[in-house]
């Protein structure tokens, strides 16, 4: 019988001699097009909580040389000790249904199984960039609480709680959280099933906000609820903008993509914010990430389209037909 723990079938690290039992556990689920982001989120981390015994964890699906390196470089330049996990497809296909959802949503429900002997990891979605120092999150006392997390925006607990798939749920006691951070009691989790229960729940019902449903589903009345400030996708939502400790770049595409200056999504703060921290990193000269699916390619052309770059959407146009074409 496959377990989930089971589809990692290699495990890289690049590091140091450390206290493993005592560091502070943060961990990404990703694929290749995420490392840049990560990358930069662990940069930023590191940047404004110096001197602490930190201990990275990545799980990954078909890393690529180029990332495995930029890991490593990563490690050196700040004698991180990183744990990279690379994820087996044909395995996790077994478990779950692939077809449904993007594979890296799965990755979160495997760290407390891999990570069952520590009390506590902090799962932090790869758009999210640490502008302060969050002591308070690494020395947050769970007690009871299987995790803890943040409310959404109010637009989206005002949506959510008209979705019938979260009947279930109390808007009086309940306040819908977004799944990007969790500080997560590992013992109770496990104890509770959550990663078999969300696995169930996923490969058999239709959840549009898929994991975010179903985790807000299972842990609810298990929640501590965390100030905005520590996963802050609204900057409009916190009092004070210079107290944002973690700062959510939801939108799409990504900062560090090469169609995010000319998206209708362009915020100059959040675009600011996130190369003041890639400079931080082995990125800092590497050019915005060119769009490769030809998905990517048709979207990024359109853009340009629209923007008025006519000859650029040309070009980009052109590739987008020969990759359609080899795909």
């Amino acid at each position: 019988m496959y377990t989930l723990e089971k589809t990692i079938t290699n495990t890289i690290t690049f590091g140091f001699p450390h206290d493993f039992n005592k560091s502070i556990h943060i961990c990404y689920g990703i694929d290749n097009n995420f490392v840049r982001g990560s990358i930069t989120s662990i940069a930023s981390i590191i940047k404004n909580n110096p001197n602490k015994n930190f201990t990275f964890h990545v799980i990954i699906s078909n890393l690529n040389n180029y990332s495995k390196n930029m890991f490593k470089l990563l490690s050196e330049q700040y004698s991180l000790n990183i744990y990279i996990y690379e994820i087996n497809l044909e395995i996790i296909s077994k478990i779950v249904k692939l077809g449904r959802f993007q594979i890296s949503l799965y990755y979160r429900f495997i760290f407390p199984l891999i990570l069952k002997n520590i009390n506590k990891c902090i799962y932090i979605d790869a758009d999210i960039i640490c502008l302060n120092n969050a002591d308070y999150l690494f020395n947050l006392e769970l007690n009871n609480n299987i995790i803890a997390a943040i409310p959404d925006t109010i637009k989206t607990n005002a949506e959510r709680f008209l979705d019938k798939q979260l009947s279930s749920l109390n808007p009086n006691t309940h306040k819908y959280f977004n799944a990007g951070l969790l500080v997560i009691n590992i013992p109770l989790w496990n104890k509770f099933m959550i990663s078999e229960k969300a696995i169930h729940m996923l490969n058999t019902q239709d959840f549009t906000c898929k994991d975010q449903d179903v985790l807000n589903i299972l842990c609810t009345n298990n929640i501590k609820y965390l100030p905005k400030e520590y996963n802050c996708i609204d900057i409009n939502e916190v009092s004070n903008i210079k107290n944002i400790v973690l700062l959510h770049l939801t939108i799409s595409p990504k900062p560090w993509f090469l169609a995010y200056k000319i998206s209708p999504y362009f915020d100059k703060f959040k675009y600011n914010t996130y190369m003041l921290y890639e400079k931080l990193t082995p990125y800092k000269l590497i050019p915005p990430q060119e769009p490769k699916t030809y998905k990517e390619l048709e979207h990024y052309s359109k853009m340009l389209r629209k923007s008025g770059y006519y000859l650029t959407a040309i070009k980009y146009y052109l590739k987008y037909l020969i990759a359609k074409i080899k795909k």
